[in-house]
């Protein structure tokens, strides 16, 4: 799927695979599915929790495991031939990787991932129109109703886009963990409070990781810059709440373009 290339600044990648970590490098990276960056008092280099990973141990993924497991049936279902090259007889720690593999892939065919992907892309070009890189107009229209849609509710709401408040890494001392926060938005008395996006299809079963996430973001310690030179102090935010603004991506939303 289309997405927007930001040229403002880097974004810090998610995933759990080891990565080869640059010494030069001011991006942070992560290992283990932890960030690799300077500590904000004493500037050694380190490993940090993602925020989100510490807070999803409150989720309950009952819901989700059990919708993994028609995935991965109903894509074995569409194509057997996954299973062709398992051999169950071989050494267990290749039957098991062999095995990952095959439910990665009938995951993939069952269309498990298209959500995930719409999401991102939704999420990314409505960054990219509010730190003013790109323009409204230029949303591809698979996209543009859920942008209309959230600017408008914005907007309809008295909420203020702070542009060099979007998408911001943040530390959290008391916890040691770091975390990307969405927005930091203005309401109409002027209050500051930490906002989200959630493009999934259900929020039902993550309330408490995601009040924990918005709490850390909130209470933060430092923030880096964005250029990733340093670390500088975190803007004044309410922690009495946080909002949400949920764009379903599985929701056909009406534009007005």
């Amino acid at each position: 799927l289309p997405r927007p290339r930001l040229t403002n600044n880097w974004k810090p990648p998610y995933t759990s695979i080891r990565c080869q970590v640059s010494a030069a490098s001011t991006t942070p990276n992560t290992q283990w599915g932890k960030y690799i960056l300077p500590h904000p008092e004493t500037g050694e280099q380190g490993k940090f929790t993602r925020t989100t990973t510490g807070v999803h141990t409150l989720d309950n993924t009952t819901g989700l495991d059990k919708w993994k497991l028609r995935n991965v049936v109903l894509g074995i279902k569409t194509n057997p031939d996954l299973l062709e090259n398992v051999d169950l007889l071989g050494e267990p720690r290749d039957v098991s990787k062999d095995l990952d593999t095959v439910a990665d892939e009938a995951q993939t065919i069952a269309g498990a991932k298209d959500a995930a992907e719409k999401g991102t892309a939704i999420h990314a070009w409505i960054e990219a129109v509010e730190t003013g890189f790109r323009h409204i107009d230029d949303v591809p229209a698979m996209f543009r109703p859920f942008a209309d849609a959230y600017f408008g509710a914005l907007s309809e709401a008295g909420i203020t886009i702070l542009p060099d408040l979007v998408e911001r890494v943040v530390w959290n001392k008391e916890l040691g963990w770091v975390g990307t926060f969405d927005n930091v938005w203005e309401l109409a008395d002027g209050t500051r409070v930490i906002g989200d996006k959630k493009t999934s299809k259900d929020l039902r079963y993550s309330y408490a990781s995601f009040a924990a996430q918005m709490a850390c973001y909130a209470d933060a310690d430092a923030m880096l810059k964005v250029d990733g030179s340093g670390w500088e102090a975190p803007p004044a935010v309410g922690n009495v709440f946080g909002i949400i603004a949920f764009l379903a991506s599985n929701i056909c939303y009406r534009s007005h373009y």
